[in-house]
């Protein structure tokens, strides 16, 4: 036998694909737009992943942050999501001290709308 016999190999596990930047590739004015998130469905990813940021007003939008924050609402994205593929979100914002100890953090309340729909995945 070989140095890499069977049995020192652990069993294969399915190799699930995410499409970074909502699937993007190098262009990134397509960056967490529904365009791309709809080519990147259309390819038959697992997920998704895209940037979560909170405004000042409470809402959420799909940006890396303030400066990328085109309108795109964090909703609509997770609607669009619903039955095609998973939601891998990278949150771009921190809840204040006092909202942890009063359990009313913000990325609870992001998480919750994704698990919600079915579609977030812990990694």
């Amino acid at each position: 036998m070989g140095p890499l016999t069977s049995r020192f190999r652990r069993p294969r596990t399915e190799v699930l694909v995410s499409a970074h930047r909502m699937g993007s590739g190098g262009d990134r004015s397509r960056e967490n737009s529904l365009e791309a998130l709809e080519a990147a469905v259309g390819l038959g990813v697992d997920f998704v992943e895209f940037d979560v940021w909170r405004r000042e007003d409470g809402t959420f939008v799909v940006a890396h942050d303030r400066e990328h924050d085109t309108g795109l609402e964090y909703d609509a994205v997770l609607a669009a999501l619903a039955g095609h593929a998973g939601a891998h979100i990278d949150l771009k914002f921190t809840s204040p001290a006092a909202a942890y100890r009063e359990s009313t953090a913000w990325e609870v309340e992001a998480a919750r709308r994704a698990v919600g729909r079915s579609l977030a995945t812990a990694t």
